[in-house]
């Protein structure tokens, strides 16, 4: 009886906050302003976003400060679920993982561009008291063998250490990126597996699965139409992964010889419905509103705490991806078309 009613607050309040999410009033709101200091103040004056930046003087704001702050509101919201019910199952250890995650990238990006002092600059202090290794000792990491200290403790080590660059030569990136991210999304589906049954593993393994095929997908399309990769590399960047997508049909979309071929290629899989007709310099926010409506009817219909804490929190960093977006929009000058073009909601 306890643990029916604590779901059934769970789930009323991860519906209760999705209600406080931006309108489409507020993107057309937000694609008319023309600095950053436009979008904090409407977003400060105008949605929920104006308690985390009550305190900021808008027009002093630059890009990498609103970003971080609403960075720290999305993981605030993580962490109030969290403590709403005293949820402490592994399983709820995955946002925290993955913003570890984050914070390891981001330290080898700056070791590989010479810029390891600027790590600091925005270090998410909100983290600092939950991180299993220290993010102030990650800041001062200044070559391959200190990153790996800072993590010795951590599983992270023994994905991160397989990746020892030749000396002289960057640290990988994108090999990293695709081993932490593997790591990642196995230990979800292994929590799921461990510690769920019925209605909330089905939900929960349905969703994450989807999710990291449209990311196999996403990548693929990327890699082939900005990049040109050829198809064997392309295929050792993919996360180890297969839900509804066949080898053969994504081999097909990774074999293909020009953007033709590969848009009739994703025609032709589970999600082609959702993605014909779309550009595909645009398919990959295509695939990304497919798992955004996924999460969205998820969170309407679940009625099991995991899953629509999950659908909330993906559907939150969908949003927080939006105004990221609209920001970059405002600093490249692109127009309030090209920039909604990039928009999920």
């Amino acid at each position: 009886m306890l643990s029916s009613l604590s779901t059934k607050a769970i789930v009323t309040k991860a519906r209760a906050m999705f209600g406080q999410r931006l309108t489409p009033n507020d993107y057309a709101q937000l694609l008319r302003k023309s600095s950053v200091a436009q979008v904090a103040g409407y977003l400060k004056s105008s949605t929920r976003y104006g308690t985390v930046l009550e305190t900021i003087n808008e027009n002093a704001i630059h890009r990498g400060q609103l970003e971080h702050l609403l960075k720290r509101d999305l993981f605030e919201r993580y962490v109030r679920l969290c403590r709403f019910e005293h949820l402490n199952r592994d399983f709820y250890k995955y946002m925290l993982i993955r913003a570890e995650i984050d914070e390891i990238l981001r330290c080898i990006m700056c070791l590989n561009s010479g810029s390891s002092a600027g790590y600091i600059i925005n270090l998410p202090g909100y983290l600092i008291e939950h991180a299993s290794f220290d993010l102030l000792l990650l800041a001062k990491a200044r070559s391959f063998d200190e990153l790996i200290d800072c993590i010795s403790r951590t599983p992270y080590k023994e994905i991160i250490k397989n990746f020892r660059p030749p000396s002289g030569e960057p640290i990988p990136y994108t090999r990293c990126e695709v081993a932490l991210y593997t790591y990642y999304f196995r230990y979800i589906l292994d929590c799921v597996d461990r510690q769920f049954k019925g209605s909330t593993k089905q939900e929960m393994k349905e969703v994450v699965s989807t999710h990291i095929e449209l990311l196999n997908l996403s990548f693929v399309i990327r890699l082939k139409v900005f990049f040109h990769y050829e198809p064997a590399d392309v295929r050792r960047l993919l996360l180890p992964f297969a839900y509804k997508l066949s080898k053969p049909k994504m081999n097909a979309i990774i074999d293909s010889a020009d953007q033709h071929e590969l848009a009739e290629a994703v025609g032709k899989t589970v999600y082609g419905k959702k993605l014909q007709k779309v550009e595909p310099m645009y398919m990959e926010q295509a695939s990304q509103r497919v798992r955004y409506e996924a999460n969205k009817r998820l969170l309407r219909y679940s009625q099991t705490a995991p899953a629509a804490m999950y659908a909330l929190l993906s559907l939150s960093s969908i949003e927080l991806d939006n105004i990221v977006n609209i920001i970059e929009g405002i600093r490249y000058g692109l127009s309030a078309e090209d920039i909604e073009k990039l928009l999920i909601y």
